[in-house]
C-alpha cells in the first residue's frame, strides 16, 4: 500500500526524470539501428539535436530494411554525451 508520501516522492522523481529527457533533446543524438534477423547495428549521425535525429528515424529505417515493408531494422535515439573533461 502506497501513501500520500510515497506517491509524492514518485512524482517528483519522474518530473525530474521529464526535466532530464527534455533537455537531452536540445544536445547531439545518433540513430543506433539494428536488425534483429542479423544482429548487426549501425550507427548515423550526429544530428545537431535529439529533433533533428527525430524527425529523420522513419525515413532512415525505412531505407535500412532488407526487404521493402520489412521490419527488421529497428532504429533508436541515443544522446552524444561528453566525457565531462576538457580535452588537450
Amino acid at each position: 500500500m502506497s501513501t500520500l508520501a510515497d506517491e509524492a516522492v514518485a512524482r517528483d522523481v519522474l518530473d525530474g526524470v521529464d526535466r532530464s529527457d527534455a533537455l537531452l533533446l536540445d544536445q547531439p543524438h545518433i540513430l543506433v539501428c539494428t536488425d534483429h534477423g542479423t544482429g548487426v547495428t549501425t550507427y548515423t549521425g550526429p544530428f545537431p539535436t535529439g529533433y533533428d535525429a527525430l524527425a529523420a528515424l522513419d525515413e532512415h529505417e525505412a531505407g535500412q530494411q532488407p526487404v521493402p515493408g520489412g521490419q527488421s531494422v529497428v532504429c533508436a535515439l541515443a544522446p552524444l554525451l561528453s566525457r565531462g573533461c576538457d580535452e588537450t
